[in-house]
C-alpha cells in the first residue's frame, strides 16, 4: 500500500510506573496517514519504527515493529517500545531522529527530530519517591547548577555502582562532531594536569613547574606534550619526556631536555639537539643542525645538510657526509663518507676529501680509501696516486685479477702464473708462466713458460723452458724442451729435449727429440731428431751450419756429412802466403787433393786480458751447463755467470748452480700496473699484452706482446714482439715479430721485423734491419739497418756494416768463424772469405773430407809446417810423410767425395 504519514508529535509522555525499577518507559506516538493523493486511510497495518544518531544515514540505535496499527480518518496512536523495550541510554545523546516505515514501502522521508519531551525518559526513575532519596546526599538543583554536595556522592553513567566520583562505563564525549570544549584533569602538584585545548586541539599531561610551558603562546596548534615541562609550541609538534622543546612546526622532542627547533626535526634521548630542517637528533648530547641530518650516539654532530653521524664523538660536517663509528669526522668536503674508529677525541680519524670513502681503525691513516677526484682505491693511503694504490705488501689466497681474469697468482704448489689465463688450468707443480694464456692448460711440472700464448697447449710435459710469443704453443707431452723466439717450436707436440732459438726456428718439428736450432727459422722444415741448425732462413737446404748428433758429424755446405766435419766448397786456414787453403776440385785434375781430419769439439772463449762476456755451447749431462752468459771483471781471471741453461733443464739467472727449474739470484724488475714502491711492475692489456718491470711498454698500442724489464718495449706500436730485459726494444714503434733479450737489446730498434736479439746492448743501435739474429752482450751493437745478420759472442759483428753475415766471436773485431749467407763462404780467421771455407792460419785435424774441392797452386815458402802430418819439400807435398817423393805424395788411405784423381 502507498502511503504518506503525516507525522505529528502530538503528544510524547514518559509512562512508567513510579514504584518499579523494572518497568520500562514508553513514549507516546500520533501521527496521520494518507494515501498518494491526500485521502485520510481508514485501515490496519504494520509500521516499523526506528532511531537514529542522524537525519541521513546514522547509526540505528533502536528499532521495533507493531503488526496491527489501527488507522481512523488517517490518525493513528502508538506506545514506541511497547514491542521491543527501550534503554534509557537509547537518549544519551540530545539530538535522535525517529524514522516510520508503513509495511514493506520504504522508509518514509524526511526523519523527525525527537523533541526535548522525548528527553524527560531518562530522568523517569528520579521523580519517583524511591529514587529522590539519598544517604545523606543527592542532586541539588538550584536552577542554574544541578549538583551533589557531599564528599561521599558519586556519580554512575552506564553503572548503578560507581567505583570513583565519576564512573562511567562507555563512551565520553566532551562536545560534538565541529563543537567542542576544553577540559583540564588537574594532579597532585601546582601546574600538574591533563589539558585539552578545543580551540588548537591540543593536548597536555603532566607537570608545567613554572607555568610557562603550557601558557597560551607555546601550545602549538595540534601539538601534544606530555611529562615534565615538556613544551610544543610549534603546529602539530610533540614533546614528551622532561625539559623536551618542540618549537617549530611538525618538530618531535623526546627524552630528557632534547630540543626540535626547525621544520619536521626530531630530537630524541638526551640532550640531543634537531636545529636543522628535517633533521634527527638522538642518544646523547648529539647534534644535527644541517638539513635533513641525522646524528645519533653518543656526542656526534651532523652540521650540513643530508649528513649523517652515528656512533661515539663523530662529526659529519660536510653535505651529504656519514661518519660511523668512534672519533671521526667527515667533512667538510661534500659526499665524504667514514667508517671505523680514530685514536681519541684529539687524534681522529678524518676524512676531507670530497666524494670519498675511508675506512680505519684505530688509527689516523685510513686502511681503505675509495673514491676522490680520480676514483681511485687506496689501501694503507688516503692519496692513492693509480686506480689501485697499495702502502704496503699484498698477500693473496688465490690470485689477482684484472677484468675478472687472473694475472698474477701463485696457486698450486710453488707456481707463479703472471698474465690473463696464464695456467688457468694448470695443475701442475712448480711452474712459472708469465703471458697471456701461458701454460694455459699445463699438467706438467718444472716448466719455465714466458710470452702470450708460451706452452698453451702444454699437458703432462715436464722440465719445459719456451721464451717468447706462441713458443711451444702445441707441446702437450713432450719434456726438457728449450724454445726462445717468437713461435719458436710451434708444431711440437711430444718431441723431447730440443733447443730452439730465433723466430720461428724448429717451426715444423712435431715430434722431433734432441735437436738444436740457433737462428731464424733455422730448422724450420726439419721433423726428425738429433739434428743441428744454424741459418737465418726458412730454406732448409741453405742451412749455414748442420750436424747431426746421433752420429757425430758436422756439415758446413752439406746436409749429408760423411765426416766429422764435412765442408762441401773450400776452406780456408791462415792468412797471407803460409795459410792453409782446401779448394774445389775439378774433375780430372791432377792437381786435386783433400784431406782429413777427425775434429773432436770446438771452443769459443775470451782473449785473456779482456773483459768480455762469454758464450758458451756444450754437450753435457745432468747438472752441466749447455748454455750459459757470463762476464768478468778481472781480465778472466773468475767469471760471474749471468745466465746458465743446464743439461737437467734448471735455468740460473746470476747463480751457477740453480737449484730451481728458474733460480735468479739478486732482484726481479717487472711491470704491468701492478706496482712496487710507486712504480708499475706488472701489466696486462688488450689485446693479450704482458707487461713486467717499470715503464714496461709504457706507450705501448701494438698487441699480441711480451715485455720483462725497465722500460721495455716503452714506445712499442707493434705486435707479436717479446723483450726481455732493461731498456730491450724501448724505442720500437711499428717493428713486429722481434724477440729482444737482455738490457738495452734492440734499444734503437724502430720498424724492423723478425729480428732475435739476445744480450745486454745486442743490437742496440740497430733501427730498421730485419732478420737479423744477435746473440751475445753487444753482439751487433753498431748494426742500425742491416738485414740478415746472425752475430754469436760478446761484440760480435760490432764494426761489421752490410746484411747477410755471421760472425761467432768474443770481442769487436774478432770473428773467430765469419760468414756470407748471401755466397755461402765461411771464413776462419778472416771477414773477406772467397771461397766456401777460407782459414786464415794453419789447421790441425785429423779425419778431414773435402769433396769436389781443386787444388790451388802456391809458392815453395807458401807450405810450411811441423810434425808428422803435412809437408812440404821441393815443389812436393806430402801427407804422412816428411819426404814426399811425388808432388802429393800420400802415406795412407785417401777419400775424394767428388771429381776425380790420378794416381
Amino acid at each position: 500500500m502507498k502511503a504518506t504519514a503525516f507525522v505529528t508529535m502530538m503528544v510524547m509522555a514518559l509512562l512508567s510506573t513510579a514504584a518499579s525499577a523494572g518497568v520500562p518507559g514508553l513514549i507516546s506516538y500520533q501521527g496521520t496517514l494518507t494515501d498518494g493523493d491526500g485521502v485520510a486511510l481508514d485501515t490496519t497495518v504494520a509500521m516499523t519504527f526506528s532511531i537514529y544518531t542522524d537525519s541521513v544515514g546514522g547509526s540505528q540505535i533502536w528499532t521495533e515493529t507493531q503488526s496491527a496499527v489501527a488507522v481512523v480518518s488517517g490518525v493513528f496512536n502508538v506506545l514506541l517500545g511497547s514491542v521491543n523495550e527501550m534503554a534509557d541510554t537509547v537518549f544519551s545523546d540530545p539530538v535522535r531522529w525517529l524514522g516510520v516505515q508503513v509495511g514493506s514501502d520504504p522508509e518514509l522521508a524526511p526523519r523527525q527530530r525527537i523533541a526535548a519531551l522525548g528527553y524527560a525518559f531518562r530522568a523517569a526513575k528520579a521523580d519517583t519517591a524511591e529514587y529522590a532519596q539519598s544517604d545523606g546526599g543527592g542532586w541539588v538543583d538550584d536552577g542554574t547548577v544541578l549538583r551533589l554536595e557531599t564528599d561521599t556522592d558519586s556519580v554512575g553513567i552506564g553503572t548503578t555502582s560507581p567505583a570513583a566520583k565519576l564512573d562511567v562505563r562507555g563512551t565520553f564525549n566532551v562536545g560534538v562532531n565541529d563543537s567542542g570544549y576544553n577540559v583540564n584533569f588537574y594532579g597532585q602538584y601546582s601546574g600538574s594536569r591533563l589539558f585539552w585545548d578545543e580551540n588548537k586541539m591540543a593536548l597536555r599531561a603532566g607537570w608545567d613547574y613554572d607555568g610557562s610551558h603550557w601558557a597560551p603562546a607555546n601550545v602549538g596548534s595540534r601539538s601534544f606534550a606530555v611529562g615534565y615541562n615538556p613544551m610544543a609550541s610549534g603546529t602539530a609538534s610533540i614533546a614528551m619526556g622532561a625539559l623536551t622543546t618542540a618549537n617549530a612546526n611538525y618538530a618531535t622532542a623526546m627524552g630528557y631536555q632534547t630540543l626540535a627547533s626547525n621544520l619536521y626535526a626530531t630530537a630524541m634521548g638526551q640532550n640531543t639537539t634537531a636545529s636543522g630542517p628535517f633533521s634527527m637528533a638522538m642518544g646523547t648530547e648529539t647534534v644535527a643542525s644541517g638539513g635533513a641530518s641525522i646524528a645519533t650516539g653518543l656526542l656526534t654532530t651532523a652540521s650540513a645538510d643530508l649528513a649523517i653521524a652515528m656512533g661515539d664523538r663523530t662529526t659529519a660536517s660536510g653535505n651529504y657526509s656519514l661518519a660511523m663509528g668512534q672519533y671521526l669526522t667527515a667533512g667538510p668536503g661534500a659526499n665524504t663518507m667514514i667508517l671505523g674508529r680514530g685514536m681519541s677525541n684529539s687524534n681522529r680519524l678524518v676524512n676531507n676529501i670530497a666524494n670519498s670513502l675511508m675506512v680505519g681503525f684505530n688509527d689516523t691513516t685510513a686502511t681503505l680509501f675509495v673514491g676522490g677526484p680520480d676514483s681511485r682505491v687506496g689501501v694503507g693511503t688516503s692519496s692513492p696516486s693509480e686506480k689501485l694504490h697499495v702502502h704496503g705488501n699484498i698477500r693473496a689466497e688465490n690470485a689477482y685479477l684484472i677484468g675478472a681474469s687472473p694475472v698474477f697468482s701463485i696457486a698450486g704448489t710453488e707456481n707463479l702464473l703472471v698474465g690473463a689465463a696464464a695456467g688457468a688450468s694448470n695443475t701442475g707443480e712448480y711452474g712459472t708462466f708469465v703471458g697471456h694464456y701461458a701454460g694455459q692448460d699445463n699438467q706438467g711440472n718444472f716448466n719455465t713458460f714466458l710470452g702470450l700464448s708460451a706452452g698453451t697447449s702444454n699437458l703432462t710435459g715436464s722440465k719445459n723452458t719456451f721464451v717468447g710469443q706462441g713458443a711451444g704453443y702445441n707441446n702437450t707431452t713432450g719434456f726438457e724442451n728449450t724454445f726462445l723466439g717468437q713461435v719458436t717450436g710451434l708444431s711440437n707436440t711430444s718431441g723431447s729435449c730440443n733447443t730452439f732459438l730465433g723466430k720461428s726456428a724448429g717451426y715444423q718439428n712435431a715430434t722431433g727429440d734432441s735437436n738444436v736450432f740457433i737462428g731464424y727459422k733455422a730448422g724450420y722444415t726439419e721433423i726428425g731428431s738429433n739434428k743441428l741448425y744454424i741459418a737465418n732462413g726458412s730454406d732448409t737446404s741453405d742451412v749455414l751450419v748442420y750436424g747431426d748428433f746421433s752420429s757425430g758429424k758436422v756439415g758446413i755446405g752439406t746436409l749429408s756429412p760423411s765426416s766429422r766435419l764435412h765442408v762441401d766448397g773450400a776452406i780456408r786456414l791462415g792468412a797471407g802466403e803460409r795459410d792453409f787453403q782446401v779448394q774445389e776440385v775439378e774433375p780430372g785434375d791432377p792437381s786435386g787433393w783433400s784431406a782429413l781430419i777427425d775434429y773432436g769439439g770446438i771452443g769459443i772463449g775470451s782473449e785473456t786480458g779482456n773483459n768480455h762476456q762469454m758464450i758458451m755451447f756444450t754437450d753435457g749431462a745432468g747438472s752441466e751447463d749447455i748454455f750459459t752468459v757470463a762476464t768478468s771483471e778481472n781480465n778472466g781471471s773468475t767469471w760471474e755467470a749471468d745466465f746458465v741453461i743446464q743439461q737437467n733443464g734448471r735455468v740460473g739467472i746470476g747463480t751457477a748452480s740453480p737449484s730451481s727449474k728458474l733460480d735468479v739470484s739478486g732482484d726481479i724488475s717487472t711491470d704491468a700496473l701492478y706496482k712496487i714502491g710507486g712504480n708499475a711492475v706488472l701489466s696486462v692489456s688488450s689485446p693479450m699484452n704482458t707487461m713486467v718491470g717499470v715503464g714496461a711498454g709504457g706507450n705501448n698500442t701494438g698487441y699480441y706482446t711480451t715485455f720483462v724489464g725497465d722500460s721495455t718495449g716503452y714506445n712499442n706500436q707493434g705486435y707479436q714482439n717479446t723483450f726481455l730485459g732493461a731498456w730491450a726494444g724501448r724505442s720500437n714503434t711499428t717493428g713486429d715479430y722481434n724477440t729482444f733479450l737482455g738490457y738495452a737489446a734492440g734499444y734503437s730498434h724502430d720498424q724492423g721485423p723478425w729480428n732475435t736479439f739476445i744480450g745486454s746492448f745486442a743490437g742496440q743501435l740497430n733501427t730498421t734491419g730485419w732478420r737479423n739474429t744477435f746473440l751475445g752482450a753487444r753482439a751487433g751493437v753498431t748494426s742500425t739497418s742491416d738485414t740478415g745478420n746472425v752475430f754469436i759472442g760478446f761484440e760480435a759483428g760490432q764494426n761489421l756494416t752490410g746484411s747477410d753475415q755471421l760472425c761467432i766471436a768474443n770481442s769487436a773485431g774478432n770473428c773467430l768463424i765469419y760468414g756470407d749467407f748471401s755466397t755461402r763462404y765461411v771464413g776462419f780467421g778472416t771477414t773477406n772469405p772467397t771461397s766456401k771455407v777460407q782459414v786464415i792460419g794453419n789447421v790441425d785435424a785429423q779425419g778431414f773430407t773435402i769433396s769436389g774441392v781443386p787444388v790451388g797452386t802456391s809458392s815453395d815458402s807458401y807450405w810450411s809446417a811441423s810434425g808428422g802430418d803435412i809437408y812440404y819439400n821441393s815443389g812436393n807435398v806430402g801427407i804422412g810423410t816428411s819426404s814426399p817423393e811425388v808432388p802429393l805424395h800420400v802415406q795412407g788411405g785417401t777419400s775424394i767425395s767428388t771429381g776425380t784423381a790420378e794416381m
